[in-house]
């Protein structure tokens, strides 16, 4: 029986690694994106530069998300802030 158990935490700790190393492989189209395992379900965007004040859930996604510092336009590209007007 301890030897049963002993296989089935092994064979779990091995799924668990795999899956990690699957999602970290994971490449984004975007030079200016990274993927997470656990990204912000709102993620920084131009639109929260422009109006603040969106509420969000404190739910994670896994995805490609913009590096940090910038945000997603409109049109799906990362800019910084300062450029959020020119791009929506």
């Amino acid at each position: 029986m301890k030897v049963v158990l002993l296989l089935l935490a092994i064979l779990f700790s091995v799924e668990i690694n795999a899956n990690q190393g699957a999602d970290s492989n994971r490449r984004c189209q975007s030079p200016n994106e990274v993927f997470q395992t656990c990204g912000p379900s709102c993620p920084p965007a131009c639109i929260g530069v422009i109006k603040p004040g969106t509420l969000c859930s404190t739910e994670c996604f896994p995805g490609c998300f913009c590096r940090e510092g910038l945000v997603r336009t409109s049109r799906g590209t990362c800019v910084p802030p300062r450029a959020c007007r020119s791009n929506q």
